[in-house]
């Protein structure tokens, strides 16, 4: 196998979303690009350049329809669907991955191959504070998913990473599935269609992540690594909300790749 460069990890990256949106747009689904994705795409018409991963959402509806047809019509056969509701996983949101390409992360377990993430967008109550409460609920047990695909012995140094050792064990009895279903069912409280106010809860970063749905739907188009994609309606909104001022760029040491290595398998290994 050959290890990727940074640029050929990106155009690797590009490729699954291209892929990606044809099918969608292929069946009649939504989806649009998110968080460092649509900042990317706002900030530098393409990937962030420090950065290495894509996220997009899809409606909660679209999303469980992109399950059903994928179980029937893969987007391709190189491709491959983990996540709770793929039947494979922990995950509460979903994962495509390019089972031939490699990848290797000093700090966790989980990510064996090139992905995309895929975000499911739920309904949230009117209420504000009830829509506090529900997403808040997100972020304790995402670090409890982290916590179960920890690597043992891996850290940013020798005390931290002795010290975090029956923390991880712990959490890895529970088991990941525990957490992502307990994600996945939280999420699924209130319907897309008929909710005034959505938001990404499987994996939330907290009260920015409530929206009208008006803002959000339809969606406009952006350019991003020089094709047009799908954005939030409202996507100048939704970054300030995020980000604040999304245009300045953050200082050096905030600049920081996930730090994964890649390794594609050559055409006679296929």
């Amino acid at each position: 196998m050959r290890e990727l460069t940074e640029n050929e990890i990106r155009e690797e990256l590009f490729q699954i979303l291209c892929d990606f949106i044809d099918y969608c747009d292929g069946h009649g689904l939504r989806y649009c690009l998110c968080a460092g994705t649509m900042l990317g795409a706002a900030r530098h018409k393409g990937f962030i350049p420090w950065d290495d991963d894509i996220d997009v959402y899809m409606p909660r509806p679209d999303f469980d329809r992109f399950h059903e047809l994928f179980q029937t019509e893969p987007v391709g056969r190189q491709y491959k669907l983990i996540g709770i509701n793929a039947g494979e996983g922990f995950w509460p949101f979903a994962k495509m991955i390019n089972t031939r390409i490699a990848v290797e992360n000093p700090y966790t377990t989980t990510d064996r191959n090139l992905w995309v993430d895929i975000f499911p967008m739920d309904g949230l109550p009117e209420d504000e504070k009830e829509s506090e409460r529900i997403l808040a609920q997100s972020l304790p047990c995402r670090k409890k998913i982290d916590r179960c695909n920890a690597k043992i012995g891996a850290g940013k140094n020798k005390l931290r990473a002795i010290l975090k050792i029956p923390m991880i064990l712990f959490y890895k009895a529970v088991g990941a599935e525990h957490y992502g279903k307990k994600l996945d069912k939280l999420a699924r409280g209130y319907d897309f269609e008929s909710s005034e106010y959505i938001g990404e809860i499987v994996w939330s970063l907290g009260a920015k992540e409530r929206m009208k749905k008006e803002s959000f739907l339809p969606f406009s188009e952006v350019e991003f690594h020089g094709r047009l994609v799908n954005a939030p309606g409202e996507w100048d909104a939704y970054l300030r909300t995020l980000y604040g001022n999304y245009m300045e760029l953050p200082p050096e040491e905030k600049r920081i790749r996930h730090g994964f290595l890649a390794y594609k398998k050559d055409e006679d290994e296929e």
